[in-house]
């Protein structure tokens, strides 16, 4: 900043800025400090707002990184699980399409109920963290659990009517088929969309929501 004097007998002596020779930038010592302290202050309130907000900005990212790379690592964990689960599930609708009435003896009821009760299960807050980044994942792993949770209650259900006597009927087995074909075909469509390796696209949709399974999501 260059300054110059203005003397003036009759009134205080002035300080111009770089020189100019005008009314406007020509002030008192006093009136310079006055100036420089307002300055100062604004400057100082500037800094007092900016650097929390840009703390807590970054806190957020901190935040976001953390939680993406937990949702991813609970993605790669379900991937795993999918082909075993897939296999298993597939072996079952092949024994049912090819041997019809006959798969669905009190033997065979057991087993495919044995087997869907081994199947591992994600637990809900997982399902919620994969929501928070794609929504529209997250929506198919519920409809996913859902249908094989419905397979698993309708085997108890044949289950319990072989331990009271009773056969199963054509349109539970027809019901059966339905439902782990559905199911089958929902955790094919999950296992392509998580790309191990590549980065997760996001969903489309901007206002999609989650809705918490009602127990323990199943895969």
């Amino acid at each position: 900043m260059i300054l110059t004097f203005n003397v003036n007998t009759q009134a205080s002596t002035e300080f111009c800025l770089f020189g100019w020779d005008w009314w406007a930038v020509c002030m008192t010592k006093g009136e310079w400090s006055g100036w420089m302290q307002a300055v100062g202050s604004l400057v100082a309130l500037g800094i007092a707002i900016a650097v929390p907000y840009v703390l807590y900005q970054q806190g957020i990212r901190d935040r976001l990184s953390d939680e993406r790379a937990a949702a991813e690592l609970v993605l790669r964990n379900i991937k795993q699980m999918l082909r075993p689960t897939i296999g298993l599930l597939t072996s079952i609708e092949n024994r049912m399409s090819k041997h019809g009435e006959e798969a669905f003896t009190l033997h065979f009821v057991n087993v495919y109920l044995s087997i869907v009760n081994g199947l591992p299960y994600t637990n809900e807050s997982r399902i919620l963290m994969i929501g928070k980044l794609w929504p529209q994942l997250a929506l198919m792993l519920v409809e996913a659990s859902a249908l094989q949770q419905q397979f698993q209650v309708l085997m108890q259900t044949m289950k319990t009517q072989y331990d009271f006597g009773s056969k199963t009927e054509e349109n539970q087995r027809r019901l059966a088929g339905n439902i782990l074909s559905n199911c089958l075909k929902a955790l094919k469509a999950v296992d392509d969309s998580i790309n191990i390796g590549a980065p997760i696209p996001e969903s489309s949709s901007k206002t999609a929501t989650v809705v918490e399974p009602s127990r323990e999501a199943a895969i």
